[in-house]
């Protein structure tokens, strides 16, 4: 009796030992942000901090959830927003291995932004007319869907991946000021009313660092 179950037990030892091995091959959870449009805004002395977390759903697929929390100068008249952002994708691996991550990938996937914006200058440099700041100062919520492509490396735990993507949705009492950068490189602003409208937009975040699991 005892000499089999220190057989059982050291063969639930081995496949617990196992799973992580097959798992890694496969490509398992990984944790992330995204450094270069993190850096870019707090340039202008704003907050945008993505985080990432990808779980595997296949062999060669993950799902991810990506949540940013921002505060800055999104908009003109030097106002203050603040929200935040969400993501869901699905991304598919398309590298040589058959149970990898690793490799070129697609990702669709869908977003929804929410910011409040307040305060705000009609006189000065950055500021704008009355009627203007009137038009800055409010809520707005987006909804989108988008396509991801990129390219993931692993090295060891570390994860890298280059991304670049586009996405296309509906704004509610959204603010059109010209385009979809924050006032940094807009020195001339006019907003017009807020309104209900179609949006499009870029991922300029180009690229993700992490860990892998």
């Amino acid at each position: 009796m005892t000499r089999s179950l220190r057989t059982l037990l050291l063969a639930l030892g081995l496949a617990t030992l196992a799973v992580p091995s097959a798992h890694a091959e496969a490509g398992g959870a990984l944790v992330y942000t995204e450094p270069l449009g993190a850096a870019l805004f707090a340039t202008n002395g704003d907050l945008f901090l993505p985080l990432g977390l990808a779980l595997p759903v296949g062999p060669r697929s993950q799902l991810l959830v990506e949540v940013t929390p921002t505060s800055g100068s999104w908009h003109p008249c030097s106002s203050r927003s603040r929200g935040v952002f969400g993501k869901v994708g699905l991304r598919h691996a398309f590298g040589p291995a058959e149970r990898s991550h690793d490799g070129f990938f697609l990702q669709p996937r869908a977003g929804v932004r929410y910011l409040s914006t307040s305060g705000g200058d009609a006189d000065g440099w950055l500021g704008c007319s009355a009627e203007g700041l009137a038009h800055v100062q409010g809520d707005e919520l987006e909804v989108s869907v988008g396509l991801d492509v990129g390219y993931r490396w692993t090295f060891g735990s570390l994860y890298v991946a280059p991304v670049f993507g586009a996405s296309v949705g509906w704004c509610q009492d959204c603010l059109d000021d010209g385009h979809p950068l924050p006032v940094l490189v807009n020195l001339f602003p006019q907003p017009s009313p807020r309104a209900d409208r179609f949006v499009s937009g870029l991922n300029l975040n180009l690229l993700q660092v992490g860990w892998a699991f």
